[in-house]
């Protein structure tokens, strides 16, 4: 029998079955192989493990019941083959942030969405392809969970927009932002602080994580930055007739900070990158946004933003 059959064999009787007990033994069973070679094929083709699949999909489906109907936690915990509640909260509250009556009462967008949450200013774009955010902070933590598939560019977004454009990040004060997060992702995405200035309008990303592509691809390198522990590579990059935060059909420059040695938690002091971008001879308007961002390319994935803490030390 071949691997792709064996796996649509797999996950058939998993979804058919996820709201009963399922084992190893049940599964092999069902499609003629060893126990064993269950396991193997799925890992190998799956990339992750069985008992780890069944779990997902089985919170996966507690939290549609959640968001779609008014059955109990309790119900919805025996609903979807987990015989403890109190075992389904915590895995549920380790997989979506929240626990499950707290994502029932949380924001759930699916389509482009900016909106301002307990003080947080949240933005979830995409070109085309699916996409989910679910919102589940506040001003003091702008936390996320998000999700994207069959994409080409897909944002999620949680931060501070300011929105009068009338003060540039010295009359601000010192910023910084403090963030712990964890991505999936089959293809190209990466984690960042992200933001605009206006007149002039730029751009501007410092990048903390990537998958398979660095941005921004080929372009010249102008300076490394050493700081937060690490050392960032500058580049630059001209946009012309794009859309950006002004109108669909612009020309600005990007501004680029690229970690060398990549991390998913930290602190990034995001006014000793505008300093040092600045002394290359950059140049920086009025502050637009402040944002950490996550981004994926061509590609499907998976992300929990679990700290998202943005300081400001007004002078």
């Amino acid at each position: 029998m071949a691997d792709a059959t064996r796996i649509n064999q797999i996950l058939s009787y998993i979804h058919e079955n996820y709201n009963k007990k399922i084992t190893a033994d049940n599964i092999a069973d069902h499609i003629k192989i060893s126990r064993g070679e269950c396991f193997r094929c799925f890992k190998r083709h799956m990339d992750k493990g069985l008992v780890e699949y069944i779990n997902e999909y089985r919170l996966a489906k507690a939290a549609e019941f959640l968001k779609t109907t008014d059955m109990s936690v309790i119900d919805i915990s025996t609903e979807c083959g987990f015989e403890n509640a109190s075992y389904f909260g915590k895995m549920f509250k380790n997989a979506y942030n929240l626990t499950p009556l707290g994502y029932k009462n949380a924001f759930v967008w699916t389509d482009k969405t900016i909106m301002d949450v307990g003080g947080c200013d949240y933005e979830y774009w995409k070109d085309y392809g699916k996409g989910k955010m679910i919102v589940t902070g506040d001003k003091h933590n702008g936390t996320f969970i998000c999700e994207w598939d069959e994409i080409n560019n897909i944002v999620f977004r949680g931060g501070r927009k300011f929105h009068d454009h009338d003060k540039t990040h010295d009359q601000i004060g010192n910023i910084s932002l403090t963030y712990d997060a964890e991505i999936k992702t089959w293809g190209d995405a990466y984690l960042c602080v992200y933001g605009w200035t206006v007149e002039p309008l730029v751009e501007w990303y410092i990048i903390e994580e990537y998958s398979t592509y660095k941005p921004p691809s080929m372009n010249p390198l102008l300076g490394i930055h050493s700081t937060d522990d690490g050392t960032y590579e500058i580049f630059t990059v001209k946009r012309e007739k794009r859309p950006s935060i002004i109108g669909d059909n612009n020309d600005f420059d990007q501004y680029w900070s690229v970690r060398t040695s990549e991390r998913s938690s930290g602190t990034v002091d995001v006014s000793a990158h505008f300093r040092t971008w600045e002394s290359l001879g950059l140049t920086l308007g009025k502050l637009a946004e402040v944002s950490l961002n996550i981004e994926g390319w061509k590609s499907r994935g998976s992300a929990i933003v679990r700290t998202n803490k943005l300081i400001i030390e007004h002078p």
